[in-house]
């Protein structure tokens, strides 16, 4: 995928304060692939990531036309 993976095994984001999004455009975390979460945190974290792939089309369509 081009994603990090860190010491533990479980895939890792770019950065500390936003660990949904990786070193490739389009592709974002959340969930248990990035490492042991409960519910509330797993429910959030897809919502961000869905929040920014969603926001990563809109920009490629924007470019496109």
């Amino acid at each position: 995928l081009g994603v990090g993976v860190g010491e533990d095994g479980f895939l890792c984001g770019v950065e500390p304060l936003d660990p949904g999004r990786t070193a490739r455009p389009g592709v974002f975390l959340a969930g248990a692939c990035a490492g042991p979460t409960d519910i509330p945190d797993a429910v959030s974290a897809g919502s961000v990531a869905a929040g920014a792939a969603l926001a990563h089309i809109y920009a490629s369509e924007r470019k496109a036309s």
